[in-house]
């Protein structure tokens, strides 16, 4: 299957490039409006003959520059640049979220300029109490005291934020992060009603496909089978739907069926690095064909990625060679993915995943011998996440640990 080299623009104004396995340069594009992209300009790779094309480097998609997005060209964009205030279907949609947007920027601009201001009174501050500047004792004063009102303004500006137009997704997400499932459903459906912008960042069959996750996330299997219906009425495109089903039928513990949609999404998009790592953890979750998952491991991490991506795959393939009884190898892997990961935010955004990595540095650690470290490792799987099912699996596994 030939690749094509792609470069592109999100619904939120961020642009991306990469490469992607397809049949054509309009499966292509396909593929990509499907995603909510709305410029697309595609070229086909050319592959070096000494490069098998199973082989070929397929690459993830990465964050563009303004200059190159303003530079873009293709047969659908016959003009550069976006509009990003005209992707709504009517004036009054537009209207709302031209405000947002506007609203957006100024906000980021007064943060930027209070934060410079702040910084540059507390160093004249610190100056004149080292003697390098000379400003009288009253004048210090007043320097402190509108360093005081703008961290005022500051901390007045980032509650306004919190209250925003993309506040209820970041509340939705920390309600996922914390397995609220339900609660971040029916936020998710009260945010959906309300408001044009969130309607916009999130299509109709994405807003179903993710409802239909969380209803099965919290237990609710004819819900969720209600929603991945509405996805589908909707025309969610492929791959995106096959990744829906298989994702509910996985949290459902249903993995025959969630092996069966993963394959069918990976049958249309075999580059997909992301999909290969699913399903070779379903084969983890699952406790069956470890083979297969490391070798899809394997072969995912041939692709490249980011640092996280990385960090993740490769902490996922040790989890796979402890399975094996691959011991020596699993606690290398492992502490060489959590090495990647842990830069990332203290791990904050990663929450579950870090935890299920730490739970198997736990598990290899007791089987090495070193009771200290398991315990210290299971501690950090445990603050790392909200899964009952996860948190179980600790809470045995520190019996276990303490009992011996």
């Amino acid at each position: 299957m030939p690749l094509f080299d792609f470069k592109s623009v999100d619904s939120r104004g961020h642009p991306y490039e990469g490469r992607m396995a397809a049949a054509s340069a309009s499966e292509v594009r396909e593929t990509l409006e499907g995603r909510g992209f709305v410029r697309i300009s595609v070229q086909e790779y050319t592959q070096d003959d000494r490069i098998p094309p199973a082989a070929a480097p397929v690459r993830q998609m990465g964050r563009l520059s303004r200059g190159e997005v303003d530079r873009m060209e293709g047969p659908d964009n016959p003009a550069p640049g976006i509009d990003l205030e005209t992707i709504g279907t009517s004036d009054a949609e537009n209207a709302e979220i031209r405000t947002v947007m506007q609203g957006l920027r100024r906000s980021a601009l007064w943060f930027l300029a209070l934060r410079m201001a702040i910084f540059g009174l507390v160093a004249l501050l610190l100056a004149a109490g080292m003697g390098v500047v000379d400003i009288s004792v009253p004048d210090q004063t007043v320097l402190f005291v509108i360093a005081l009102v703008l961290l005022v303004v500051q901390f007045a500006l980032v509650r306004s934020a919190r209250r925003g137009p993309l506040a209820p997704l970041a509340e939705w997400q920390r309600l996922r992060q914390k397995a609220q499932y339900r609660k971040a459903a029916m936020l998710l459906e009260r945010v959906h009603s309300q408001s044009v912008f969130i309607r916009r960042v999130l299509p109709e069959g994405y807003y179903h496909g993710e409802l239909a996750i969380l209803y099965a996330m919290d237990g609710d299997r004819s819900r969720a089978f209600e929603e991945l219906a509405r996805a589908e009425a909707a025309r969610l495109r492929e791959p995106f739907l096959s990744y829906r089903k298989a994702t509910v039928y996985r949290a459902l513990k249903e993995f025959a069926e969630a092996e069966q949609h993963y394959r069918r999404a990976l049958e249309i998009d075999p580059g997909s690095s992301m999909l290969r790592a699913e399903l070779a953890l379903l084969y983890l979750e699952a406790g069956r064909d470890f083979d297969q998952a490391e070798n899809l491991l394997k072969e995912a991490l041939t692709q490249g990625g980011s640092p996280r991506s990385i960090g993740l795959l490769t902490g996922y393939l040790g989890a796979v060679s402890f399975r094996r009884g691959r011991i020596d190898e699993a606690d290398r892997n492992i502490e060489e993915g959590l090495r990647n990961l842990m830069p990332i935010r203290g791990l904050s955004p990663l929450s579950g995943v870090a935890a299920e990595l730490f739970y198997y540095r736990a598990l290899v650690q007791k089987a090495l011998g070193h009771r200290r470290r398991a315990l210290r490792a299971l501690r950090q799987a445990r603050k790392n996440t909200h899964d009952p099912q996860l948190l179980s699996r600790i809470s045995s596994a520190e019996k276990e640990i303490r009992g011996t």
